[in-house]
């Protein structure tokens, strides 16, 4: 499925399922709504935002894709709440770019990858959740990409006005 331009439409209970790229793509300026999908085994990522794109995904899974679970880049700024990302390739959410955006209540576990990973300008808030990776227990992975400086709103284990910091070993 692909969501372009200024698209304001909704995908329900739908399985993407063994594509050659993403499950879902989002791009444009386009704000769908997005729930109770399972996004599988996909050559890309599950479910990916690109551009300046947004609006909400909730109530998703995505599992066994080749690249994360949910890819979050350009300046997309998505809404994220209750999905699974569970034993994708990369990360369970993986953010880039000048990236923003919430993630509230997802749970990110058994990924190869950290469960999040947030990486250039990319700025998400993370307000709860679970997260357990594959990668030696990592959690989360928060990293400058050579001659760019990350910059968070709150992004912990449980959100709260800690500020960044990267969890594990």
């Amino acid at each position: 499925l692909m969501f372009g331009k200024e698209a304001r439409g909704e995908a329900r209970e739908n399985r993407c399922e063994g594509n050659d790229r993403d499950g879902i793509h989002v791009h444009g300026q386009a704000r769908p709504l997005l729930v109770g999908n399972a996004l599988l085994v996909n050559g890309g990522s599950g479910l990916a935002f690109a551009d300046e794109a947004g609006g909400l995904a909730c109530a998703n899974r995505y599992e066994r894709n080749h690249g994360p679970g949910v890819r979050v880049e350009g300046e997309a700024a998505p809404e994220l709440e209750a999905n699974v990302a569970q034993a994708n390739g990369g990360a369970g959410l993986a953010y880039a770019d000048s990236a923003a955006g919430r993630a509230t209540a997802n749970r990110c576990e058994g990924n190869r990858q950290h469960g999040i990973a947030v990486a250039g300008r990319a700025r998400p808030l993370h307000a709860g959740g679970f997260s357990r990776s594959a990668d030696a227990g990592r959690r989360c992975l928060l990293r400058d990409w050579p001659g760019e400086r990350t910059r968070f709103s709150a992004l912990a284990a449980g959100g709260g006005p800690q500020g960044a910091r990267a969890l594990g070993g």
